[in-house]
């Protein structure tokens, strides 16, 4: 039996897949436990667009990809293929990736470990548009340690905001992703066990971003 999760602030249902592992880069060849997330379109749009943003100020500090752009432009694919381009808002075109590609000297990020698909089958209620209509799932299948960077990810992203305060583009509110980051976190701590340890299992911690306040202000300002 799989114990779902419904986080209801970002219309999410958060679940770990012991009966189909997931395989594993780190360490190589290793099955995992799958993390998966099942939501609406606008949903897997949204967290497209909380990945872009944070992509793009890595991008900026780091002088490099961050290997989570791909995985940002197949979410909002998926979430495209499900319902019609102009149902949502969320369904806008990605705004920072693609300025990372533009930029010279900027050095390739690792790929994330990240599978994304459209259920068809078991639809999924949402409630926009009100009257909880059924649609097609997105769901994102990923190992442990993915989920916790995601967190981790998500958790800086809100931080950023806070700083600058900043909310957040794109229809994107980025207090109610707060709550989604420690599921996260949460559900790859429990997915793994006591007895595997990643550095991406640490508790969110968001002062490696605010200790750079003023590039981060200035690499946000510089991008949008």
């Amino acid at each position: 039996m799989v114990e779902v999760l419904r986080l209801v602030e970002v219309e999410l249902e958060l679940s770990i897949d012991r009966h189909c592992p997931i395989s594993l880069t780190k360490p190589a060849g290793r099955p995992a436990p799958a993390v998966v997330l099942r939501m609406p379109a606008y949903t897997a749009a949204g967290l497209a667009h909380v990945v872009d943003q944070w992509a793009g100020i890595r991008g900026l500090l780091d002088r490099a990809t961050t290997g989570w752009e791909p995985a940002a432009r197949r979410l909002l694919r998926a979430a495209r293929q499900a319902v019609p381009i102009d149902a949502y808002p969320e369904l806008d075109d990605l705004r920072y990736c693609s300025l990372l590609h533009a930029r010279p000297g900027h050095q390739i990020g690792p790929v994330v470990e990240l599978e994304v698909a459209v259920d068809r089958e078991r639809l999924i209620r949402v409630e926009d548009p009100a009257g909880g209509a059924l649609q097609p799932a997105i769901v994102a299948r990923m190992p442990p340690h993915t989920a916790a960077t995601l967190a981790h990810l998500i958790d800086q992203r809100v931080a950023i905001a806070m700083l600058l305060d900043d909310q957040g583009e794109d229809e994107v509110p980025m207090d109610e992703w707060l709550s989604a980051a420690r599921a996260f976190l949460a559900a790859a701590r429990h997915a793994v066990g006591k007895e595997t340890a990643y550095p991406e299992l640490d508790g969110l911690l968001r002062r490696p971003l605010l200790a750079t306040a003023g590039r981060v202000a200035l690499a946000w300002a510089g991008i949008r």
